[in-house]
């Protein structure tokens, strides 16, 4: 800063916990029968709904609040989420 020629200055804060950690991310715990399973909203993920449905994620998304279709869409939404945590733990 001009007038502050002489004067040291240092940060006093820190980055708290690892930061590396949040690089990569562990998911959403969610407890299926006694198991606990963390889902993850990959891009793989985003890939494969959308091939499935052969439509944008926001048509699935909103196939999810239409009543007619929001069934199968959960289950297939939820499965391609258990089998991309599959892959992941290998």
């Amino acid at each position: 800063m001009a007038g502050d020629k002489g004067r040291n200055y240092r940060c006093t804060s820190r980055i708290r916990g690892n930061p590396m950690s949040d690089l990569k991310p562990t998911g959403e715990a969610l407890v299926i029968d006694g198991v606990e399973r963390h889902l993850l909203f990959t891009l793989n993920v985003d890939d494969d709904i959308q091939a499935h449905f052969d439509a944008p994620i926001e048509d699935v998304i909103n196939m999810l609040t239409d009543k007619k279709t929001s069934s199968s869409a959960l289950r297939y939404t939820l499965a391609a989420l258990l089998n991309d945590e599959a892959d992941r733990l290998d």
